[in-house]
Formats: C-alpha cells, sequence, structure tokens
C-alpha cells in the first residue's frame, strides 16, 4: 500500500513499458491513500492514468489526486486508466487527450466503484468519452465533472461516455459541453 505518497515528475512509457502507466504506480494491487501525482503522464499504450495506470480487483484508491495532464492510447484517464476496485473521495484536475476508446477525466474504463469523485479537465478521446468516466459497468456515486467532453466517435457524454449492463449513476452531474457522434449527450 500507499499512503500519502508524492510524485511531481513527468512520466512517459513507451515500447515494451508503454501499457499500465500512471503517474504514482503503474498497476496497483493494494490501497493508495492520501497521494498526488502533479507531473504529466505520457504514454503510447494503453492502461494509462494521473495518479494509477490499472488499479485491480482488490485496489483501493482513497483521498488522492491528479493534476498533470495525461496522454495515451485506450483506457486512459486524469486519475486511472483502467479501475477495477474502488476509487473513492479521489479528484483529477489535468487534461486528458487520448487516440483510443474508454476515456475519462477521471477514469478511462471501470468495473469498480468511484464514489465522491471529481474532474474538472477537458477530455478528447475517440469512443466511450465521459468527462468523468469513459465507460462503467459498476456504482458511480455523489461524483461530478466539469471539462468540456469531446470525441471522434459515438457514446461521448459529460459524466460518462457508456454505462454497461451492471453500471448505475447515483446523485451525479455534468456541467462541461459534450461534443461527439451518435449516442452523445451532456
Amino acid at each position: 500500500s500507499v499512503q500519502n505518497g508524492t510524485a511531481t515528475g513527468p512520466v512517459t512509457g513507451s515500447g515494451d513499458a508503454s501499457d499500465n502507466v500512471g503517474g504514482l504506480v503503474g498497476s496497483s494491487d493494494g490501497t493508495i491513500n492520501g497521494s498526488t501525482a502533479a507531473g504529466p503522464v505520457t504514454s503510447t499504450g494503453d492502461g494509462v492514468g494521473g495518479l494509477v495506470g490499472e488499479n485491480n480487483e482488490s485496489a483501493d484508491v482513497e483521498k488522492s489526486e491528479a493534476n498533470g495532464a495525461v496522454t495515451g492510447g485506450n483506457q486512459t484517464g486524469g486519475l486511472l486508466g483502467l479501475n477495477n476496485g474502488s476509487v473513492t473521495d479521489s479528484s483529477a484536475n489535468g487534461q486528458v487527450n487520448a487516440t483510443g476508446d474508454e476515456i475519462g477525466g477521471l477514469v478511462g474504463s471501470s468495473s469498480g466503484t468511484v464514489e465522491n469523485g471529481s474532474a474538472t479537465g477537458d477530455v478528447n478521446g475517440s469512443e466511450r468519452v465521459g468527462g468523468l468516466v469513459g465507460w462503467s459497468n459498476d456504482t458511480v456515486a455523489n461524483s461530478s465533472a466539469s471539462g468540456t467532453v469531446s470525441g471522434d466517435e459515438d457514446r461521448v457524454g459529460g459524466l460518462i461516455g457508456a454505462v454497461a449492463g451492471n453500471g448505475s449513476v447515483v446523485d451525479s452531474k455534468a456541467n462541461g459541453s459534450v461534443t461527439g457522434g451518435n449516442q452523445s449527450g451532456g
């Protein structure tokens, strides 16, 4: 686990090390609490996050934030690229620019829970692009997004790009503008 961790420098992933790239941790199986990453994170791969690249099934991110710009491929987010665990009381404030799908201001792709999360950065991606979460198959609760969201293709949302069968949204809001193809909305 990581308690009160801080990272301030830029992080770049490339070649064989281009997937699961994070500003503080690449892949996490534990708890990250009270931690911050401030530098930009850049990779050509998938699973790219401002704080953590991949948050695994038993992992938790709590009371943490990322403030740097994030650039990646698929499953790219301002805080987490992939979330299979839980995110609580956490935020991302950097711009997210990605060439792929499942792109979010806070989390790119989420099969876990997001509660009391916020994202303020602008988000740009291809498909399933959201101001908070790009693709969600679990609960998003008490969360907000305020950045401008744009996608080159379909399923672009101010809060969530696409909600899958097990996904639900509770007491959450978005107030940024949205530009996208089919099935896009605020």
